[in-house]
């Protein structure tokens, strides 16, 4: 069985982003289209300056731009969940009877505006070898439970008292390091802090090493096969 927008229920942040899209002045849409169709697919999120570019040359707000990315990305989702995988027309007419079937007017064009609506989306579908690797790197991304944010090191020495703490200088000493990881874990933030003594901290850096070491060999692998490398930004 297909599973397409016909059949999903639209929630209400959806709905939004759609109406969104419906009140976006043709002038607009187009200007939107050929912004992206420059964005190439190197990374696993659009950039600040890309976002600012764009926002800027079609006079759409960056938060509503943000909308319409995460709507975009949607679409190529639902549209990859097909394993048949559909031809754009094909999806194209599930989509529009999708959005029929809402029966919501902030969200089903005018009849007279159907065509340039949905010669949008055609244009967005056919950025497949671009938005559409950037929405399935995002989408294959979303697979691992915890997602790893930022993290830092926080170095102490805790002194080390003897019985007699009234007479008695603390004698002695111990150096930890406490490693804070903040992850998001089901599209929300979490941390946790892990103690680590020096030696700790030195096999990790080991472990570490090695992983980048991995990763230059599977980038010199991918340079040579001229295979596409998506990566997050640094």
């Amino acid at each position: 069985m297909k599973f397409t927008i016909k059949k999903l229920k639209i929630p209400e942040p959806f709905l939004k982003q759609f109406a969104l899209l419906k009140k976006l002045e043709p002038e607009k849409r187009e200007i939107l289209v050929q912004e992206l169709e420059k964005i190439t697919s190197d990374y696993i999120e659009f950039s600040s300056d890309e976002i600012d570019s764009i926002s800027k040359k079609s006079k759409i707000e960056r938060k509503d731009l943000r909308d319409l990315f995460n709507l975009i990305l949607e679409i190529f989702f639902i549209q990859y969940s097909d394993e048949q995988e559909t031809s754009v027309e094909e999806f194209l007419k599930e989509l529009e009877e999708g959005i029929k079937d809402t029966n919501n007017d902030n969200i089903i064009p005018a009849n007279n505006e159907w065509e340039e609506y949905m010669a949008f989306w055609r244009s967005i579908l056919s950025m497949d070898k671009t938005i559409g690797l950037l929405a399935k790197a995002i989408n294959i991304r979303k697979d691992y439970n915890n997602q790893y944010l930022d993290s830092k090191i926080y170095t102490e020495i805790r002194p080390i008292f003897s019985r007699h703490i009234n007479t008695d200088l603390a004698n002695a000493a111990i150096l930890y390091h406490n490693l804070k990881i903040e992850y998001k874990q089901a599209l929300l933030p979490e941390h946790l802090f892990i103690s680590l003594n020096p030696e700790d901290l030195r096999n990790l850096k080991k472990v570490i090493d090695r992983a980048l070491e991995k990763e230059k060999n599977l980038i010199r692998l991918f340079e040579l096969k001229d295979l596409k490398l998506i990566n997050k930004r640094e």
